[in-house]
């Protein structure tokens, strides 16, 4: 009986895997796009400590050094500070917005295309 509900198990992964493929396609498109506005977020490059110095600083580390800067200081922030906040938060929209574009365009028709038919292959009791 466990022999046989274990390969009904893997069956039906498998099936689920089969139907997964038929939509592929799609997933890369969802994915590709996502994968873009993060990006520009952040620096997915970046494996150790070291890599900082050897791949570009992104949106996420520029933000988090000129909050650093600025609540460091006793006096409130300067002109220019006031002035690169206002440019980086313009530029995290601009990339959230792609990102619930993708998530408002693309996954919803994902999510309503048919899988296909994946008959029972074992009843649970």
């Amino acid at each position: 009986m466990r022999i046989g509900l274990a390969c009904s198990r893997m069956l039906l992964a498998l099936a689920c895997v089969a139907a997964l493929q038929v939509h592929a396609d799609e997933i890369d498109v969802i994915d590709a796009r996502l994968a873009a506005a993060e990006e520009l977020r952040i620096q997915v490059k970046a494996k150790s400590s070291q890599d900082t110095l050897n791949f570009p600083t992104m949106l996420n580390a520029k933000l988090s050094f000129l909050a650093a800067l600025a609540g460091g200081s006793e006096s409130g922030p300067t002109h220019a500070q006031e002035q690169l906040c206002d440019d980086l938060a313009a530029r995290v929209e601009e990339q959230l917005r792609a990102v619930e574009a993708a998530l408002a365009e693309d996954l919803p028709a994902f999510n309503a295309a048919p899988v296909g038919e994946i008959e029972a292959i074992a009843e649970y009791p």
